[in-house]
């Protein structure tokens, strides 16, 4: 299974590091966490999403386990930071403390950006690989860029659902945007095709970020969404229906009551179906769109299986 191959690059490029135990033990912690590829129940979002655009586009899977194994090092490193900054409870930052949490994703960071110097190892030519290092820094700050959008306003701030939902875009749109085209990359080096895969990634990604936003607005106990009024579409969607100014207003039960789980799922059901037109259009380009077919299909058999919260 790739999973494991991705694993045995994450494994090899730590232990080859040069660094001192206690800190690879460390820094492997956010990638073995509930779901992460190192844990012992991998959901494998990021990796799974590299690994289908590459076979899709025909890509060598040796290539594209490397490629994958620095996506997860940089997505942990933003899981990690984005749980720092948003106050949610993690219990890495709990027992690593606020500062080694930080140092970690950091090394993280740099261990994305050392797996990709060293794509030449798996085949991939030098003057590509600054393709590469390239896409993944541009994707990088995309999606600072839309954590920076999220931090800086509120359910109550004045914006609009539109916003609210092309935040959601720059934020995890950008990370899968990132995923699906340099694994793509791996096998094309086609403009206007790569341009679909990144496309699809953009779509799937604010799907999956919806999801989440559906998930967060009901846990009060991990979560701060519904504490800090943040403006994700379920919550924003029952602010602007409810006037609502006082985040003690607003409780768990009055959002699944209220139609915004409903009105995100359909929304989440539209970035679907544009996922799904943009695999017609890679197959039309002569791509073997199964590998992706079968990550859309995994995404929504989920969320028929339970799930929606209401």
């Amino acid at each position: 299974m790739f999973a494991r191959e991705v694993e045995h690059e994450l494994q090899d490029f730590l232990d080859g590091a040069g660094l001192s135990a206690p800190f690879v033990n460390l820094v492997r912690q956010p990638l073995s966490s509930p779901g992460k590829i190192l844990s012992s129940s991998p959901t494998i979002t990021w990796a799974e999403l590299v690994v289908a655009a590459s076979d899709t586009a025909r890509g060598n899977r040796s290539a594209a386990a490397r490629v994958a194994a620095a996506v997860e090092a940089l997505a942990a490193a933003l899981d990690v930071l984005d749980e720092i900054e948003d106050g949610d409870q993690s219990s890495f930052v709990e027992t690593a403390g606020l500062p080694r949490a930080l140092n970690s994703s950091t090394a993280l960071i740099f261990l994305a950006q050392h797996i990709i110097a060293e794509l030449r190892l798996v085949g991939i030519a030098p003057a590509r690989i600054v393709d590469f290092s390239e896409a993944m820094s541009r994707f990088g700050l995309a999606a600072t860029s839309g954590q920076h959008q999220d931090l800086s306003v509120n359910a109550t701030s004045g914006i609009s659902l539109d916003d609210a939902l092309q935040i959601s875009g720059e934020k995890s749109g950008s990370l899968a945007a990132c995923a699906c085209l340099l694994g793509a990359m791996v096998g094309t080096s086609d403009p206007q095709v790569l341009q679909l895969y990144e496309s699809f990634g953009r779509h799937y990604g604010t799907m999956l970020q919806l999801a989440n936003d559906l998930h967060d607005a009901q846990d009060v106990d991990t979560k701060s969404d519904l504490r800090k009024l943040k403006a994700t579409l379920p919550i924003l969607f029952y602010v602007h229906q409810h006037h609502i100014t006082d985040p003690g207003a607003l409780q768990p039960v009055d959002i699944r009551a209220s139609g915004a789980l409903h009105f995100t799922w359909t929304v989440v059901e539209v970035q679907r179906k544009r996922c799904r037109e943009i695999v017609q259009e890679l197959e039309c380009h002569g791509q073997a769109t199964e590998p992706l077919q079968l990550v859309l299909n995994k995404h929504s058999s989920q969320r028929h299986n339970g799930d929606d919260e209401e």
